[in-house]
């Protein structure tokens, strides 16, 4: 009798960690779907081109299509 109720317990064991194993699955795959959302970008103004900015010497005349301004 006592065999039969060791069989029973490993059974709920391993019935119990195959439910735990599931959740945390299903957590994780929860987590990395919010994550993905949360990094979608808001504005698009990284994918839009820059615009030409002329450089402020009137010797130089280039345009400099950088962003942030440096001009050689």
């Amino acid at each position: 009798m006592e065999v039969l109720d060791r069989i029973a317990w490993q059974a709920k064991v391993k019935e119990g960690i195959k439910s735990v194993e599931e959740k945390r699955e299903l957590e994780r795959e929860e987590k990395i779907t919010s994550r993905h959302q949360r990094t979608q970008p808001v504005s698009t103004s990284h994918t839009t081109p820059a615009t030409d900015y002329t450089c402020s010497k009137t010797s130089c005349q280039r345009s400099c299509k950088s962003r942030i301004g440096l001009h050689i």
